[in-house]
């Protein structure tokens, strides 16, 4: 009974580290963004993504939002913003968020919440039917590349098929060779 408890104590061990390496690597794969939205998520609403836009990326931070002012940030480097509104927070991935720029620390405005400004419907519709219905390209170099590629596959099917028949009478071969040396007798001086 020992010996299967330990197994069955291994495996779970080895599910669990399986698991938890999945999603250490869905962290680092998005750059610092999935324990933050997972602790702001997990708050059920008392906290609030702070979204930091920085020269060359975006960071993340938990925080939490009362009487116009944000506080995020660990215990020695605490940071304050002041008079950030309900306008200013909205609403994504079933959280709250705010964004700011990391050099002045003020407030960014809400672009990504808005809808696509410039979209002209009639156009979309002109260029995509333009790309459906275009003539086709009567290029050479696309015969030939096509071509070259068919010959391709031609050939390694060809030389699959013949390394296969070389590979049967070799053995043919080594079975004859074997059931000789069986029934040969060899004098021994």
């Amino acid at each position: 009974m020992e010996e299967a408890l330990k197994a069955v104590l291994i495996q779970t061990l080895g599910y669990a580290v399986a698991m938890f390496a999945g999603l250490i690597g869905i962290g680092f794969l998005q750059r610092g963004f999935f324990f933050p939205w997972f602790k702001v998520r997990a708050s059920l609403g008392k906290k609030i993504l702070i979204r930091v836009r920085q020269v060359s990326h975006w960071e993340y931070f938990v925080g939490s939002w009362n009487e116009q002012d944000i506080i995020f940030g660990d215990k020695k480097n605490r940071k304050r913003v002041n008079n950030v509104t309900r306008e200013h927070i909205y609403r994504s991935l079933g959280i709250n968020w705010v964004d700011f720029d990391g050099k002045t620390w003020s407030i960014l405005p809400t672009a990504s919440t808005e809808a696509v400004t410039g979209f002209d419907p009639e156009k979309q519709e002109s260029l995509v039917t333009r790309a459906l219905y275009k003539p086709p390209l009567d290029d050479v170099k696309d015969k030939i590349v096509i071509l070259l590629l068919i010959l391709a596959i031609v050939g390694a099917g060809a030389s699959a098929y013949f390394g296969y028949v070389n590979a049967q009478k070799i053995e043919a071969v080594r079975l004859a060779v074997e059931s000789l040396s069986n029934g040969l007798v060899v004098p021994t001086g």
